[in-house]
């Protein structure tokens, strides 16, 4: 077995371990419901909703997966009657792992890594994974290469030398700034040094000058990056429409997005970046009956997740349901029944 592989399942299988970050654990079954199920009865050996568990896998603390996943546990508890719910850390690569082995039943992630879990290639060469399904797409997760505002450091090429933090490898993130750098015919090798940390401890480290730059994905703004603005302003490093397009050759996934100016204190000005959407998942293992209440209590409360995370309003029926991954028969129903596809 190939040692990223190795890396990736000793991930997964940590994450298992540790689902008990953000969420709630114990479900009040007396309250009504917003949704109702349209069942609850016991369904391919799965349990029914009224003693369904619901781990949720996201991301390190401080990124906008975990605070949304635990705002999804909160929801999910107070909706689904007898659900038990709990939110966890992950990453977009070590989550797939922990979903198609049962460890959780739902997880944010890409849906181009869902495609190489599904081809054995990439992170997943020797380990093909082939029961993920979609439930919805979210919003464009946006790769932010920062740096403090009174950096030197100006753009990728001035990265060569620098300390660089981003996250564990084999994550979305990692795997991202590493394509980037490929654009731009560079390797981690050029930094002196590459700490593989979570997003508060990057930012501490650039705030006790301790790292020159940071690159995680996520939408905006998102939490760490806003306390290393206000702390100390913040310069984003932008990408050219020439090394977007280098970075598409490499992988057509990713997409350019503008950060607009004035998102993050330092930064007046857009800045271009390269994005890839960000989707809930769950495998084809769950039952039917609960993907389409977990599906049905998003929407039917999709303005209160717009106040947790103003990027969520980009998740419409008709975004959401395209997740660039075969759908759960469960979300799919949904979807038809709110004639959002056909």
């Amino acid at each position: 077995m190939k040692r990223k592989s190795v890396i990736a399942l000793v991930l997964a299988a940590g994450l298992s371990l540790s689902l008990f970050g953000c969420g709630s654990k114990t479900a009040d079954p007396t309250g009504a419901p917003a949704s109702q199920p349209p069942a609850n009865t016991e369904q391919n050996g799965q349990p029914s909703l009224q003693d369904a568990k619901i781990s949720i896998v996201s991301a390190a603390s401080g990124g906008a997966w975990y605070s949304i996943g635990g705002a999804l546990a909160e929801l999910f508890k107070n909706e689904i009657p007898g659900a038990v719910t709990e939110c966890g850390p992950g990453g977009g690569i070590s989550n797939i792992f922990t979903v198609s082995a049962g460890e959780a039943q739902l997880g944010f992630g890409f849906p181009n890594d869902v495609v190489d879990a599904e081809n054995g290639a990439g992170s997943f060469d020797g380990n093909q994974i082939t029961n993920i399904r979609g439930v919805t797409a979210l919003y464009p997760g946006i790769l932010h290469i920062a740096v403090a505002a009174d950096s030197n450091i100006k753009t990728v090429e001035d990265l060569k030398g620098k300390v660089l933090c981003t996250q564990t490898k084999g994550n979305s993130a990692e795997q991202a700034m590493n394509i980037v750098l490929q654009a731009y015919g560079m390797t981690y090798d050029d930094m002196s040094t590459v700490n593989y940390v979570g997003f508060t401890d990057a930012v501490d480290l650039v705030k006790d000058g301790h790292a020159d730059a940071i690159a995680y994905m996520s939408t905006y703004p998102y939490a760490a990056l806003q306390d290393l603005a206000e702390s100390k302003g913040v310069k984003l490093l932008g990408l050219d429409d020439e090394h977007i397009a280098k970075v598409q050759e490499i992988n057509p996934a990713y997409e350019a997005i503008d950060i607009p100016g004035g998102t993050y204190k330092g930064t007046d000005e857009d800045v271009k970046c390269i994005s890839a959407k960000t989707i809930l998942f769950t495998s084809a293992e769950v039952s039917d009956d609960l993907v389409y209440a977990m599906t049905k209590v998003l929407y039917e409360n999709y303005d209160h997740l717009c106040t947790v995370n103003s990027s969520l309003s980009n998740m419409t029926p008709e975004y959401g349901s395209n997740t660039g991954i075969t759908l759960h028969p469960g979300a799919e129903a949904y979807y038809k029944e709110i004639s959002a596809i056909q």
